[in-house]
């Protein structure tokens, strides 16, 4: 039954994991029925066009979690600087993490 819905909308049966991926939006690891209805509105047409979705569900999702690594070591930064804390060498230098920021 899911093969022939999955052919009917010219998807691939092996593209199950990538169209689950797709639709669970809100990355919750389910997919309630507004989340498959909606991915399935997005996704009808030709079957590459999965492939592009997926792209950029996975770049979107790489995105989020970029800013959120970026945000999280900005606020460790701003505590270091706050404690007076220095990144200098034992030698007084720079440490090599300065020098590469």
């Amino acid at each position: 039954r899911v093969k022939a819905y999955f052919e009917s909308m010219e998807l691939e049966a092996s593209d199950a994991w990538a169209f689950f991926k797709l639709v669970d939006e809100d990355m919750g690891n389910t997919v309630d029925v507004d989340e498959f209805v909606e991915g399935c509105m997005r996704l009808r047409g030709a079957a590459k066009q999965i492939d592009v979705h997926l792209l950029s569900t996975e770049q979107r999702r790489f995105q989020t979690r970029y800013e959120s690594g970026m945000q999280r070591l900005e606020e460790s930064l701003s505590k270091v600087a706050a404690g007076g804390r220095s990144f200098a060498g034992p030698q007084g230098e720079p440490s090599a993490f300065v020098r590469w920021v």
